[in-house]
């Protein structure tokens, strides 16, 4: 076997392309004993994941006899008789030169650029073979494939654009779906369960496919736009969101970026936590509230703000005064603030009175996503008298608000990016999430905070004798 060349290298996986096999009946040798060959066969195991794309037959000009049976499409391997000297197959003339066409092409690899070697071998089984180390020849060839990737990726400011802020949405199986055609007319699906928010599907020939995203196990968000390629314009289209255009893949080509985002939602809680209460000997009472308020978000909240008011009738606890106690000069029915707010979070308010116009004792709060706040206040109350006659006494509730950093969600309704879960009116006790559901509004989390002190009417009889008469 003189050679084994193939048509092109590098070729793409799926692409057709042939070997061309030479053998010759070589002359010369001491005395010229090279004489015609009988019974010339040549045979080739085809390397795994290369198939025959038709018979194998004798090369375009190629005169010479060529009769390889049982070699067509599918077939791995194959044997062919060579020559017909005087009518006798297999009989090859001394001196002869046959060029041999071997239509192939792979259909599977292991990885992109990945080396072949395939050998042809001869054998003339009717003649003597003075020299055995020419009977093969090896021919070596590259095959490249493509690819298709992307990310799924929370993208908090829903823009369709990967900032250096937005994540990848790793932690949960999201399944990622490819389904087309290639050059071949051959169906290709294939499946990716991705827990890092990456996908590749690699060794692809050239064809048309299509990704589908499958669904997000995270919680609290919702579809967003798909990028179909670098620099491509997000899609979001009912199908868009969760499944890419066509993608006309070339053979050697790599297509990244076929990203799909998801809109992580913003929430907020808040509780409310009386803390155990001080009688005092004026017949007050001192009572601290404890607010947490925990940012459930996987983002920063900023503009966080809380408000409660303490001033009213009918649970509530009376009307704001500056007197600091009852000697000096708070009345029945009145309350003061003993110590102002404070805020790990930022933001407390010195001016806060729990007056109908100062209610915020929290503005301009930031929390980082996960993390919770925790704001003391403290309230010195001078029941009424008769006492409040509820059961509790006193009950009142606060409410908190905030603003997504990234997102710019917001609790105002006028807000285009309006989301409700950014306010919440708190729940007693020191769990802004109850339920465990990873929001602070869910049923029977927004229990008011109720105050009952034991407060009892005390009468002092004093008694005495005047005994100056007597």
């Amino acid at each position: 076997v003189n050679s084994k060349v193939p048509s092109a290298t590098p070729i793409n996986l799926g692409e057709d392309f042939f070997w061309t096999i030479q053998v010759e009946n070589q002359t010369g040798g001491p005395n010229d004993y090279f004489g015609e060959a009988v019974g010339v066969e040549v045979s080739d195991n085809l390397p795994a994941g290369m198939i025959l794309t038709g018979p194998v037959v004798a090369a375009p000009g190629e005169t010479s006899y060529v009769d390889c049976p049982g070699s067509v499409a599918g077939g791995t391997s194959f044997s062919c008789v060579v020559g017909d000297l005087s009518g006798e197959l297999g009989v090859m003339a001394s001196g002869e030169v046959v060029d041999i066409r071997v239509p192939v092409r792979f259909v599977e690899i292991s990885t992109d650029g990945e080396s072949f070697t395939n050998t042809a071998t001869i054998d003339a089984t009717g003649s003597f073979e003075p020299d055995e180390t020419n009977n093969s020849s090896a021919g070596d060839i590259v095959v490249n494939a493509g690819s298709i990737s992307g990310e799924i990726f929370r993208d908090f400011n829903d823009d369709g654009l990967q900032a250096a802020t937005d994540t990848i949405a790793a932690g949960g199986a999201i399944v990622v779906t490819l389904s087309g055609t290639d050059l071949n007319g051959n169906t290709i699906n294939r499946t990716i369960t991705t827990t890092d928010g990456t996908y590749n599907f690699d060794l692809l020939p050239e064809g048309d496919y299509v990704v589908t995203r499958g669904t997000v196990s995270e919680t609290y968000q919702e579809d967003g736009q798909h990028i179909p390629g670098p620099g491509a314009t997000p899609l979001d289209s009912p199908t868009g969101v969760t499944e890419s255009p066509n993608i006309e893949l070339a053979g050697n080509e790599d297509a990244p970026e076929y990203d799909f985002a998801i809109v992580p939602i913003a929430r907020i809680g808040l509780s409310k936590e009386a803390l155990p209460l001080v009688l005092n000997a004026d017949g007050s009472f001192t009572q601290q509230f404890q607010f947490i308020i925990e940012n459930f978000s996987l983002e920063e909240l900023n503009s966080v703000s809380l408000d409660d008011q303490l001033e009213g009738v009918a649970d509530l606890f009376g009307t704001h005064t500056t007197a600091v106690d009852v000697a000096g000069g708070m009345a029945r029915g009145e309350y003061t603030i003993s110590t102002s707010p404070t805020s790990s979070c930022g933001g407390a308010l010195a001016t806060f009175t729990g007056h109908n116009t100062t209610t915020e004792m929290v503005s301009g709060g930031t929390i980082a996503a996960g993390a919770t706040c925790i704001v003391n206040v403290t309230i010195r109350v001078f029941p009424t008298d008769p006492l409040p006659t509820g059961n509790p006494k006193y009950l009142n509730s606060a409410t908190v608000n905030g603003v997504g950093t990234l997102s710019g969600q917001s609790s105002d309704p006028a807000s285009p990016n309006f989301n409700p879960l950014l306010s919440d009116v708190s729940d007693n006790g020191s769990n802004p999430d109850r339920n465990n559901d990873g929001a602070g509004n869910g049923a029977n989390e927004d229990d008011p905070t109720p105050v009952d002190p034991n407060l009892t009417t005390t009468v002092l009889l004093t008694k005495s004798v005047d005994t100056s008469g007597i």
